[in-house]
């Protein structure tokens, strides 16, 4: 169970991202990397945001985990 900041809310439904996708990324990411207490993870999902990566930036230590935000990057994405 995530929980969603109002930022990250409004993020969703400028790009239109559906919250079992941000769901999703969180659970079965491609890739995952840390910035101080936060952790962004990214997945692709073939025929949505133009092919490019979904990228979620979650605070794990809060209870529940909390999306900070959330957005289609707008460059590709390589995997390391």
């Amino acid at each position: 169970m995530l929980r969603f900041t109002r930022y990250a809310r409004n993020r969703m439904r400028l790009f239109r991202i559906r919250e079992d996708e941000v769901t999703a990324t969180w659970y079965e990411s491609e890739a995952e990397s840390r910035e101080g207490d936060l952790v962004r993870r990214i997945r692709r999902f073939p025929g949505r945001f133009d092919g490019k990566p979904l990228l979620v930036v979650v605070d794990p230590a809060a209870d529940p985990p909390t999306v900070v935000t959330t957005y289609p990057l707008k460059r590709g994405w390589r995997r390391p």
